[in-house]
């Protein structure tokens, strides 16, 4: 399962270390984990979502947006314990 995220590189002023700092993005949680929180990671769960996320050379674009939708693959549901 991979989830999408996002990282930056920053040298702050007085540091010679750089600060490497990331991100899960979220979205709203889908319906069958609603009652347990109103967030979720979003899920990428192919291999063509991957390639959506990492694709930097693109500006933002409908595909972007629908990855962002709450997880919901039927061939592939989650499970918690």
């Amino acid at each position: 399962m991979l989830f999408a995220g996002l990282y930056d590189c920053a040298t702050l002023e007085g540091q010679s270390e750089p600060l490497w700092t990331f991100t899960i993005v979220t979205t709203a949680a889908n319906k069958e984990f609603s009652w347990l929180h109103d967030r979720q990671p979003v899920i990428l769960s192919s291999d063509a979502a991957v390639r959506i996320w990492l694709n930097t050379s693109q500006p933002w674009s409908s595909d972007l947006n629908a990855l962002l939708n709450p997880y919901s693959d039927p061939d592939c549901l989650l499970e918690w314990w």
